[in-house]
């Protein structure tokens, strides 16, 4: 009964079996430079025609468009290290993971949908990580609000699309974990930018998704994107959503989030006790 709900969303119960880390934030700027210094790797939006997604802010409106001028290291508008870096696919990702795995010698994956929303979520229920009202939201999350409305940013929206009331400080991009963490510590959970996760897409996987540990599908056209970015109304922050782009995408609003495995510790082997030795009688 969730005013918003997608016809792929499937409310049903699931357990997460297994602990790990979730980044608090999101991957940012500075972070993935330290991968494309080490391994001088270059983004899809850098090798192909269609390049990144970006603003013209000399423009009246503001609008955006694909260019080759745009990429991870810039969307058009003002970006420091601390901002969520953006602009990636989903084998760009892949990508950043397997180095940082191979440099720490532990296990970085995308977090599965399951993972996603319990760490989004922070014990709630309700449709907004924080409550029931999406105008509360712009305390915890960079959406569309007065501010982007102020701005003049042309974008494309959804049928019934409107600006939140209230103001989150925030035209595009805000340095992550600028806004105020969820119950567990999680910053920016809701916006900012949008998070690719582990799993293919499929409308109704949850419907008779295993009890314990979803994966998602074996194979799909889709990778899962969580969260809403600061383009995103209403409907498209509310915990439950669900988004999906083919792996090729990107965009300004899309980024990605970083979960490590837990390392198990193989407890040192016991010293052997000392022999005992039976008294002279």
């Amino acid at each position: 009964g969730e005013i918003g709900r997608w016809d792929g969303e499937h409310r049903h119960r699931g357990g997460i079996t297994k602990s790990i880390y979730i980044g608090m934030h999101e991957v940012t700027i500075g972070q993935f430079q330290q991968f494309v210094n080490a391994t001088a790797y270059r983004t899809e939006a850098e090798n192909d025609r269609t390049g990144g997604f970006g603003f013209e802010l000399s423009g009246s409106p503001i609008t955006g468009r694909y260019d080759r001028a745009f990429n991870w290291r810039s969307a058009g508008y003002s970006q420091t290290e601390q901002h969520p870096v953006a602009n990636l696919t989903w084998n760009d990702a892949l990508a950043f993971l397997q180095w940082l795995s191979r440099e720490e010698s532990v296990r970085y994956r995308l977090p599965t949908e399951a993972e996603w929303e319990y760490a989004c979520r922070a014990g709630s229920d309700t449709a907004f990580q924080n409550g029931l009202s999406s105008e509360e939201v712009t305390a915890v999350g960079n959406v569309a609000d007065q501010r982007l409305r102020a701005a003049g940013v042309e974008f494309d929206k959804d049928n019934g699309f409107t600006f939140a009331g209230t103001d989150d400080g925030h035209v595009f991009t805000a340095p992550a974990g600028s806004l105020q963490p969820n119950a567990i510590g999680n910053q920016d959970m809701t916006g900012n930018v949008c998070e690719w996760c582990s799993a293919w897409f499929h409308e109704d996987y949850y419907l008779n998704s295993p009890a314990t540990d979803p994966q998602g599908p074996e194979s799909g056209d889709f990778r899962v994107v969580r969260g809403g970015g600061w383009q995103s109304w209403a409907r498209q922050f509310r915990s439950a959503n669900r988004a999906r782009f083919g792996p090729d995408f990107r965009a300004g609003f899309l980024g990605m989030r970083v979960v490590r495995e837990e390392v198990m510790t193989v407890p040192a082997a016991a010293t052997a006790p000392p022999q005992l030795t039976s008294a002279s009688s």
